[in-house]
This record gives C-alpha cells, structure tokens and sequence, in this order.
C-alpha cells in the first residue's frame, strides 16, 4: 500500500510539472507574439494589441482596440451574436489553436473602443464551448 501510495504521490507531482510547463510556455508564447507581432492590423478598424495568458484562468487573452465603423457600441450590440458564433466557430476549426485546445485552454476577446478606450465585447470560451 505504501509503494501505491508512492508511486501514485510521484504521479500526481510529475503531472503538475508538466501542466505548470505548459502554463510556462503558454505565457512565454503569448509574450513572444506580444513583442514582434503587436500591434497588428487584423482587418481595417481591428488591430490586435496584445496577447496575455492567464495562468489562473489558464486562458489565452486578446487585446483588440476597434476603430472607424466598428467603434460604435450600438454597432457591436447588434451584431454580437453572430460575431460570437462566428468565433466560436473559428476557434473549433482552428489548427493554430490545437495544442491549446487539448490542454483546456480556454480563450477570451476583450476588444476596445479606440475613442472611448471602454470595452465593447469581452467574449470567453471554455473547454465546453470549442469540444
């Protein structure tokens, strides 16, 4: 019993190590892309600014500022729906996103207005939301 006890202790010790890496490198990826990539212009009037992970929330962050015709908060109001199924969609499909995916990352948008600097849509996907 002691032996079981052992191994599964060692187990349990070696899991987390390995889920605290992956936390590491999820951090390091999203500073990485962070420096050389950001910002960048996603489409005219969405520019991504920024990319952090959260290693409580083991959620993948995206800072987006929104400009032009989409800085508009009647805009956005209307077309949320559709805006986060299409996402959701994106996310499902994505090859990008794998390694994410099968480690339970969960993702979230939180896009800006460019005038007000006040947030316009904060979506958040969970595991449950991409499998």
């Amino acid at each position: 019993m002691k032996k079981l006890l052992f191994f599964f202790s060692i187990s349990l010790t070696l899991l987390s190590s390995c889920q605290r890496s992956f936390d590491e490198k999820c951090q390091l990826e999203a500073l990485k892309e962070t420096q050389t990539k950001c910002p960048r212009e996603i489409t005219p009037g969405i520019t991504c600014d920024s990319i952090h992970y959260d290693t409580t929330m083991r959620s993948m962050i995206y800072y987006y500022t929104m400009s032009d015709e989409y800085d508009n908060p009647s805009t956005i109001a209307a077309g949320k729906d559709k805006f986060n199924d299409a996402l959701r969609n994106q996310i499902i499909n994505s090859i990008e996103l794998k390694k994410y995916k099968e480690n339970g990352v969960g993702f979230r948008y939180v896009y800006f207005s460019k005038s007000t600097h006040n947030v316009l849509l904060d979506l958040h996907y969970t595991p449950k939301d991409y499998q």
